[in-house]
């Protein structure tokens, strides 16, 4: 018997979710994970003091010249709607503080509701019990959704749920409604942040595939493009950058997407004329190229990524580091056990979306470990699929389960005996509680951590962990190390530093 659209098996994974944050809760120390925690909150509290239609600088970063943020509304839109509540008896820092907690168990609890509806066509509940358990040993995975962590990457694994779930309903249905709400959900996806463009490259590329072996038909590429486009066009002009609706910017939704994918809705109304098959691909794949070789020769390809701050900050960032052998297990290992499912399901549809989905983030992770949650979640449910599908034909696989739910730890001890390992260590809460007494003025400090500075000390900083931040991270790079005391003085009137704060990691 269903309660609302949760069952039974919903409400018992919900419980254990509980079960988790409870004791996250009881080991936690009161402060947020990381550096992009303290910072959205900041803009929340900024945008509840001066609400605006359009993008504001953050004046406590690169002081006094402030800094323009990469960041885009959905995640302040959703963290404002929860802070409302808490407005009624807390001030409204302390109210953005406490609703930041409630974003990733929300998020948590509606991604594991859709994950089984997703499921329970495609895996008993024995098989889906192993799934979470697969989920629940990616450490990496779960750091997306520690309660002290809001942060877009929850809410980005549930849209990607989210996904799925469309994606196993139009399998099933062939339904042309269901296109416009998967085009919407990816749009937003792109909204919230730019990794969102590389669902919508899974999910058309997978349409593809249908269109050449499934028999779907070429429109459903065409509308779904069209609705994306449309959609992602909508949600820029209610969040234009800070610098205008024509800014062009491939680090944050901005006109630069409008631009390509307006290319992409005209290529695809030029191949629509083409019936064979084989022609339409060589079309496509020649007008693909040639919209993307204008686009190098034209500049607009760049990265966000200024190479002055490279050695300096991005170098530091665990998430932008390529993977290692404990952080490419899981991807590896789904990508050879579905390799092998695929020979013998090459017509299951819903696992070919997987397959490309895993291929997709699993070559993205080689950039950087960011893709990793991702990746993770598609491992999961191929290497679940593959052991469900070898326990069904020969019933003698245990062994294989167990390598897999000890992946985690196994690979964790080969990379620690090849590589070491090094642990984050928490700060001792004596630096917190000195901040509120720095002198008046900016503060030169380590780059990460700068949002301490701001959150409890109240003052302004120079650098920021953000790379839209590159001249306030060259300048308090400068002020620490360069040898020419001329230009530190130079530099730390030009940002009325106050204090020099340093700590010892």
């Amino acid at each position: 018997m269903k309660i609302a659209f949760i069952d039974k098996e919903s409400l018992i994974y919900i419980g254990l979710v509980f079960l988790l944050y409870y004791i996250q809760f009881t080991s936690w120390n009161g402060e947020y994970l990381d550096t992009d925690c303290f910072f959205h909150a900041l803009r929340m509290v900024e945008w509840f003091e001066k609400p605006s239609f359009w993008e504001q600088k953050m004046w406590w970063s690169n002081y006094p010249i402030g800094e323009i943020s990469h960041w885009t509304r959905p995640i302040y839109i959703i963290w404002g709607i929860l802070s409302l509540p808490f407005l009624i008896f807390y001030p409204i820092k302390e109210a953005v503080f406490y609703a930041g907690l409630l974003i990733c168990p929300l998020f948590c609890i509606l991604s594991i509701i859709f994950i089984i509806k997703s499921l329970k066509n495609i895996l008993n509940y024995k098989f889906r019990l192993l799934f979470f358990v697969l989920l629940a040993t990616q450490a990496n995975f779960m750091k997306a959704l520690i309660f002290y962590r809001p942060d877009h990457h929850a809410i980005f694994v549930f849209l990607t749920v989210l996904v799925l779930y469309l994606t196993n309903l139009f399998i099933n249905k062939k339904d042309d409604k269901l296109l416009k709400f998967i085009a919407f959900v990816l749009s937003f996806s792109l909204w919230l942040s730019v990794e969102g463009i590389f669902l919508f490259i899974s999910f058309i590329g997978f349409m593809y595939i249908g269109y050449l072996f499934f028999g779907y038909r070429f429109d459903y590429i065409r509308k779904t493009c069209l609705w994306y486009t449309l959609g992602v066009v909508f949600c820029l002009i209610i969040n234009p950058c800070y610098q205008g609706w024509f800014y062009l910017d491939t680090g944050r939704l901005s006109f630069f997407y409008v631009i390509v994918l307006a290319s992409l809705c005209g290529i695809l109304e030029v191949a629509k004329y083409v019936n064979d098959k084989l022609k339409k691909t060589v079309i496509l794949f020649v007008l693909f190229c040639a919209l993307f070789g204008v686009l190098y020769a034209l500049g607009l390809l760049k990265s966000p990524i200024d190479d002055r701050i490279k050695a300096i900050f991005i170098d530091r960032i665990t998430e932008m580091k390529k993977i290692n052998i404990y952080f490419g297990a899981y991807p590896f290992v789904a990508l050879l056990f579905g390799g092998f499912y695929l020979k013998r399901h090459y017509k299951n549809e819903l696992f070919v979306y997987l397959y490309i989905s895993l291929v997709i983030f699993s070559l993205l992770m080689l950039f950087g470990m960011r893709f990793l949650q991702y990746a993770g979640f598609y491992s999961a449910l191929i290497i679940t699929l593959f052991i469900q599908d070898r326990f069904i034909n020969y019933k003698k696989c245990w062994g294989v389960i167990v390598f897999v739910v000890l992946l985690e730890y196994i690979s964790f001890i080969v990379n620690l005996v090849m590589f070491g390992s090094v642990f984050d260590k928490p700060l001792p809460s004596i630096y917190f509680s000195q901040l509120d007494n720095l002198p008046k003025g900016s503060v030169v400090t380590d780059t990460f951590f700068t949002p301490h500075i701001v959150w409890y000390g109240n003052r302004g900083v120079i650098a920021s962990p953000y790379h839209g931040n590159v001249e306030g991270l060259i300048d308090n790079h400068n002020i620490l190390f360069s040898s020419d005391e001329k230009e530190v003085i130079k530099l730390i009137k030009k940002h009325e530093a106050g204090s020099v704060y340093l700590i010892d990691t």
